[in-house]
């Protein structure tokens, strides 16, 4: 019998994206009966939660009085999760249909394998690639995307809106680090997965398409861009050396925010959101030092 997938995903509105998700996972090859689906609602207001147990009646959805991000959300879902596999993804998500089935008879060959992903494209246009593994360079803060997309290798991190994960690398390192509203959680999640021995693998025949950003760019570009250097600077902070954080941060300063500004005008990654964000965990610095531990 093939291992049991719980498949978790937070809400918030986005009632007809989700809706399409739920179709493409209802249409995967993995046998239905090893799957279940655990919707975290992070209190939607657009009738997303009647609307899926009406068409969806199998799908557990766990309702939240307020939005608490994707980690915090997360957590919840995996909490209450029976799988021996957690897969963690996007509500705007498209998956070709063998695409659990790939990762999970991937990973089921090598036991030290931990964490897998796929090739995951835009859904607009849908044959640019997003995702085909990753570098972090944590001298410069900034993010490279690997080459070869059609060839299968170890990535740094696997993009948490399409992450397979053993449940025993959840029972080993823990549940994802919940100060991370939005971004960088599974970079993070990944770094502790790695020092814990366990293998990252991107697996270019397990396709899928994103609708990156369906979700928190509702709530402004502003938003945005000051939830992600807060999560970028928190990541710097808690994992990586004191002359990592320095050099990264005058990057980000001194080059990022002038080419941006350059480039175009009043663009929403610019200075504010980094000073926000860097201001920010430096007034939380006692809590990251001690996470570090």
């Amino acid at each position: 019998m093939k291992p049991k997938i719980s498949i978790v995903f937070p809400t918030h509105n986005g009632k007809f994206d989700t809706l399409k998700c739920l179709k493409s996972l209802s249409s995967l090859s993995y046998p239905s009966p090893q799957m279940e689906i655990i919707m975290v609602d992070n209190a939607s207001s657009d009738s997303s939660i009647e609307t899926v147990k009406k068409k969806f009646p199998r799908v557990k959805i766990i309702p939240l009085e307020k939005n608490i991000g994707f980690a915090a959300a997360i957590n919840k879902g995996i909490t209450v999760s029976g799988g021996d596999y957690i897969f963690i993804i996007n509500n705007d998500m498209i998956f070709d249909k063998e695409f659990l089935t790939v990762l999970v008879e991937s990973m089921e060959r090598d036991s030290k394998l931990g964490i897998a992903g796929g090739k995951i494209y835009y859904q607009v246009p849908k044959d640019k690639i997003l995702f085909c593994g990753v570098k972090f360079n944590p001298w410069l803060g900034s993010i490279h995307r690997l080459s070869n997309p059609d060839q299968t290798k170890e990535s740094e991190w696997i993009q948490g809106c399409a992450m397979l994960i053993k449940k025993t690398v959840v029972e080993k390192v823990g549940l994802f680090d919940e100060k991370f509203f939005f971004s960088f959680e599974d970079q993070d999640f990944c770094q502790r997965a790695k020092k814990a021995g366990f293998k990252i693998i991107y697996h270019p025949k397990a396709v899928a398409w994103h609708k990156e950003g369906a979700t928190i760019d509702r709530e402004g570009l502003q938003k945005k861009a000051t939830e992600l250097y807060k999560a970028k600077f928190y990541y710097l902070f808690k994992n990586c050396s004191l002359l990592q954080i320095i050099t990264a941060t005058l990057f980000q300063f001194l080059l990022i925010a002038p080419v941006r500004r350059l480039l175009f005008k009043n663009p929403p990654f610019f200075v504010r959101p980094m000073l926000t964000g860097f201001f920010y965990n430096l007034k939380h610095l006692p809590q990251i030092v001690r996470s570090r531990l």
